[in-house]
């Protein structure tokens, strides 16, 4: 194979034990928080920032981005379904961690929040090819967002550790128990068990269930 799936992996912690299961949130938690995002301000720069902020949280629970791989999403990568009524979302495996390509959609109350996010990055005349930035057209810092996070469920006294790297175990969580694992294997980039390859190009049978199983992470 191409690379080392074992290379990111801590063995020492793996041996000692140390390694700890991920806390999720329930989809009562994860509505709460993002509800967190809903006030709008007098200040166009902190509109900006708060829909950003939601529509990333949305994106990573709904699609199981890991937080670097929504980071790097460019603009180019977005394709309107219009018939659908979604917008699909294609990486290159070079940009994934498995180096597999990965397509999924946003839709349902992350497309909504897409909507009002793209609304505010127009009217503060963003000039970035990423789509998710900073006013300064940057790449924005993960480490930023885990403190959006965590100072959110401190006023909401949700007392879980949560940072964005749990929002992929969220996905996988509850796509067992929402779809197929055909489904669940393509939305995380997985590849299927018996499978040469996962899913590239889907049919739109499959493309309509990625949109049921993923609409219903949000809620």
């Amino acid at each position: 194979i191409e690379y080392n799936p074992f290379e990111n992996i801590n063995k020492e912690k793996i041996l000692r034990g140390d390694v700890k299961e991920k806390e999720i949130l329930t989809k009562e938690e994860l509505k709460q928080l993002l509800d967190t995002f809903d006030k709008v301000s007098d200040n166009d720069k902190m509109n900006f920032t708060r829909t950003r902020n939601r529509f990333l949280i949305a994106l990573c629970n709904s699609c199981g981005y890991r937080i670097n791989e929504a980071l790097g999403i460019q603009l180019q990568d977005l394709k309107e379904n219009k018939k659908l009524k979604v917008i699909e979302i294609n990486l290159d495996g070079e940009r994934i961690k498995n180096h597999l390509d990965r397509h999924n959609v946003i839709c349902g109350k992350t497309l909504i929040y897409f909507r009002k996010y793209m609304k505010e990055r127009k009217k503060m005349q963003i000039n970035s090819d990423l789509l998710i930035t900073t006013l300064s057209d940057k790449k924005v810092d993960y480490k930023d967002i885990n403190e959006v996070i965590d100072r959110k469920l401190k006023s909401l006294n949700i007392n879980k550790h949560i940072t964005n790297h749990c929002f992929r175990h969220y996905c996988s969580s509850y796509l067992s128990t929402l779809t197929n694992e055909a489904t669940k294997c393509s939305i995380l980039g997985w590849k299927l068990e018996g499978m040469s390859s996962i899913y590239t190009h889907d049919t739109e049978e499959m493309l309509k269930e990625k949109i049921r199983a993923c609409s219903e992470l949000i809620i």
